[in-house]
């Protein structure tokens, strides 16, 4: 017998010990726990590898889920989805969900102006859409000078929004290159 995290969408429903047989029959996702330190409890957020104690900040999150590019063969995108490397002359679309702290997403629809700072100076603006939840952002590097390190994070996206539309945020970098 073990200890066992049973884990529903991302997010550590109980604690059991059992047998492994028994855990997976009560969740989609079950862990062990042994050697994990601090020990997870209810609440706690898993990432697939990794687990963090529920927070007490309660603006929503904007979690990425697809970054895509029209230049595919030429673009790398990070298994985190926190960084693509992309040419000059790319349009970069991602999507993310905006997901309350149960982890479910808000089906809220608006749109928003998000700044995207270049490392050494200048600033873009992008427009972000959401539709029940799902924020879609386009951002064409295609004119000449789009070349460097395009970052935003939670700070920037947060900066033009009232505080009560604010959210939390792991931040994102497009790394463009000259071609």
């Amino acid at each position: 017998m073990s200890e066992y995290a049973l884990i529903d969408g991302g997010v550590v429903g109980n604690v059991i010990v059992s047998t492994l047989a028994y855990a997976q029959t009560q969740a989609s996702t079950v862990v062990d726990l042994t050697g994990v330190n601090p020990r997870p409890g209810p609440g706690w957020i898993y990432n697939g590898a990794n687990f963090a104690a529920p927070t007490t900040d309660t603006r929503p999150r904007l979690v990425i889920t697809n970054v895509a590019s029209d230049n595919p063969s030429k673009t790398l995108v990070d298994p985190q989805l926190r960084e693509a490397t992309c040419p000059c002359g790319t349009t970069l679309t991602v999507t993310a969900e905006l997901r309350d702290n149960s982890n479910q997403i808000i089906p809220a629809s608006d749109s928003f102006r998000m700044p995207l700072r270049k490392r050494g100076g200048g600033e873009g603006m992008l427009l972000a859409s959401m539709v029940a939840g799902v924020v879609t952002i386009k951002a064409a590097f295609t004119v000449a000078g789009d070349d460097g390190a395009w970052m935003v994070d939670e700070a920037t996206i947060n900066e033009s929004l009232p505080a009560t539309a604010q959210m939390q945020f792991g931040g994102f970098i497009a790394n463009v290159y000259r071609a």
